[in-house]
């Protein structure tokens, strides 16, 4: 009995990160969207210098996200 409350806890964890995560990246997904055109219109120099402002980390999570949502 214990073990069976002890998953339905770690469910309902689970569940609510992936939904916190879930409205996370639909946040982000719309900024990147509303971001593309505004660096697209930039000169390749200017591209540049914002993608190195940006971790490498960001870089491969909005890679990702792009991937995922478009």
């Amino acid at each position: 009995m214990e073990l069976l409350k002890t998953t339905r806890v770690e469910q309902e964890k689970v569940l609510k990160y992936t939904q916190d995560l879930s409205k996370r990246m639909e946040y982000l997904e719309t900024e990147l969207k509303e971001m593309k055109p505004i660096l697209d219109s930039l000169s390749k120099e200017e591209q540049k210098n914002v993608m190195n402002k940006m971790s490498t980390q960001s870089m491969a999570l909005a890679k990702l996200l792009m991937v995922l949502f478009t």
